[in-house]
């Protein structure tokens, strides 16, 4: 029993030199404290142990309600309004003949209820027998389809609001549904108690504390005291001078563990073992929760100011630079759309570099989770989209098909795979959102780890990496496809490499960072933001790097340097037909041998092509 564990924890922290004032011990659960005190006042070393220390318990509200004098508890006022006639009748009931038969029980003199309180946790006792009446009535109204006279909607959403502190409306509505899973297995007569909401001895009755535990008391409907075990005062010495030790409820915790507010009682301050009112020096190191390191959180900040340092200058390039010919071939609605990808990756550097350490909220941080994926996956697919769509319209355009072929004519399915991207995005955020969560690793230390985390996250990742190298791989074929294009039109080569180097990044950083899960949150996050980073400047140099340096270090080139075994390539040198539509003779574009060329279009006509491509 508890109390046999107190006697050996008492004679080992004498054994130990932990009654020496420099300890504060906590007892925690339905222990009585009257016990507690008789032991304590009886006892060497459970004395020594329980000067200052605190008992945290729930408690009935004719404990403390007295105590604040303005309030008055209803079941304490019917306890005392028992008269000697009931008295009698228990009595009669339980008739006792002397004290040796049966030791503990006593017969009740007439003024019984007046002059006793009521045991701690009668009130507790009395709401789960009521609880058990009204649940069984639940139970009869369900089964005929009805319901009884619950709260309204406002009210009780108000009070789940203040379970475990959660302020955030998809915390609470993914607690919501996991709860409803659980109550269905319940068995319906439990189901009815957990269903049921009522004023009690002990206050609001409300269950389905967690989605674990539906059918558990919901805490913040429960009030909390801490009793503070010291030398007994003079009151307690006039009633029975054997109690060298008493127990005061010194604070009041109302509203739940979590949200609630603690209120100080006549009996306050607390007395800690050294005498004082102010807790002795703590003797244990500060659990490590794994922050960011501030040298670190630098580190990952500078790279992402770099990245998005050169992304937007890359799109100011473009913009600027639009009419030039090196960018004309190169279709700058699609170089922009490229950036714009770039720019989102990035910015997910930014939502993974801060936690509790940095002064963030949870609120803050669930937001931050929420936005990463978003970021990465609308990023990274816009990326290869706008490669795809790009490679796509040049290879339609030398085809021959079309009289004109524009953005529109392309785009189908970068739309189409971003709306499933979005459609997933969407889904994993109303259904289970993917929201911050710390936990507790190591028990005896405290140490604890901190990440981005939801249920069902491995699944929807799963899905999202399905679309990226979807994306990935339907950009790479278009390549291959594209080769025999003339690279300042197609780019195959370019982002050929683009696709080897990002894929021997992600290959090696991923176990990398499947290793150091919880083993390290500077080198996860290091690596993670590392990954960003190189997928976003790899692009950036391989796509738009070869345009910067042929705007401004090419001055002419009227010849072309691509050949596929002696023969020309589609879109290189061979006539004076005009792909981009500049006024220039130097790019023509033969028609493909295996495509039958319309007949009335004019291949060598000046301007015809330009018109096709619609640059």
């Amino acid at each position: 029993t508890w109390l046999t564990t107190l006697q050996y924890v008492a004679d080992y922290a004498h054994e130990f030199g932990m009654t020496n004032g420099d300890y504060v011990w906590v007892l925690s659960g339905n222990i009585d404290p009257a016990t507690v005190a008789y032991h304590a006042s009886t006892n060497a070393n459970i004395s020594k142990l329980v000067r200052g220390m605190s008992l945290i318990r729930p408690i009935d509200g004719f404990s403390y309600l007295p105590l604040f004098g303005d309030e008055s508890d209803g079941f304490l006022e019917s306890w005392q309004a028992q008269n000697a006639s009931f008295v009698d009748r228990v009595n009669a009931l339980h008739p006792i003949n002397n004290d040796t038969e049966n030791p503990g029980y006593f017969q009740g003199s007439a003024t019984y209820f007046q002059d006793h309180l009521p045991e701690h946790g009668a009130g507790f006792m009395y709401d789960a027998v009521m609880a058990q009446a009204i649940g069984r009535c639940q139970q009869q109204r369900d089964s005929k389809g009805g319901m009884l006279d619950r709260p309204p909607a406002g009210e009780r959403e108000r009070r789940s609001r203040r379970v475990k502190g959660d302020s955030s409306p998809r915390r609470r509505g993914q607690a919501v549904k996991k709860s409803k899973k659980q109550q269905e297995n319940l068995n319906p007569h439990l189901k009815g108690i957990a269903d049921s909401e009522f004023h009690g001895a002990t206050g609001m009755i409300a269950f389905g504390e967690s989605y674990h535990t539906p059918a558990a008391r919901k805490r913040e409907t429960v009030t909390f005291g801490a009793y503070n075990f010291r030398q007994s005062e003079a009151a307690e010495l006039a009633k029975d001078s054997t109690y060298t030790t008493w127990y005061y409820l010194t604070d009041v915790l109302r509203g739940g563990s979590v949200d609630g507010q603690w209120t100080s009682t006549s009996s306050s301050p607390f007395i800690f073992a050294n005498g004082l009112s102010s807790p002795p020096v703590l003797n244990r190191d500060v659990p490590e929760q794994n922050y960011l390191s501030s040298a670190v959180q630098i580190a990952g900040l500078v790279l992402f100011a770099l990245a998005l340092s050169i992304a937007l200058v890359s799109t100011v390039f473009i913009c600027l630079k639009r009419k030039h010919k090196a960018i004309r071939e190169s279709q700058p609605p699609f170089l922009l759309i490229l950036l714009a990808g770039c720019i989102m990756m990035t910015m997910a550097i930014l939502t993974l570099s801060f936690d509790e350490g940095s002064g963030w909220t949870e609120e803050m941080l669930d937001k931050a989770c929420t936005a990463s994926p978003w970021l990465i996956s609308l990023g990274y697919n816009s990326i290869y989209l706008a490669l795809f769509s790009k490679l796509w319209r040049i290879n339609k355009v030398l085809q021959f098909k079309r009289r004109k072929v524009t953005v529109h004519h392309v785009v189908g399915p970068f739309l189409l795979l971003i709306l499933c991207n979005i459609i997933v995005l969407v889904v994993w955020t109303v259904t289970d959102p993917f929201i911050w969560v710390r936990e507790e690793t190591d028990f005896d230390s405290g140490e604890s780890y901190g990440r981005c985390n939801s249920d069902h996250s491995l699944a929807f990742v799963a899905t999202l990496a399905v679309l990226m190298c979807f994306s990935t791989g339907a950009c790479a074929a278009m390549a291959w496809k594209c080769k025999d294009i003339d690279s300042r039109f197609s780019e195959s080569k370019w982002i050929f490499y683009t696709i080897f180097v990002q894929i021997q990044v992600l290959l090696l950083g991923f176990p990398i960072l499947i290793i150091l899960d919880k083993a390290s949150a500077d080198a996860t996050y290091l690596g993670r933001v590392l990954l960003l980073f190189v997928v976003v400047i790899t692009t950036i140099l391989l796509m738009i790097g070869p345009k910067l340096f042929r705007v401004y270090f090419v001055k002419k080139s009227n010849t072309a340097t691509n050949t596929a075994h002696g023969s020309q390539m589609r879109g290189s040198v061979g006539g004076d037909v005009n792909v981009s539509g500049l006024k220039s003779s130097a790019y023509s574009i033969p028609p493909p041998t295996s495509v039958d060329v319309p007949k009335n279009l004019p291949l060598h006509s000046e301007g015809a092509p330009a018109k096709r491509l619609g640059l």
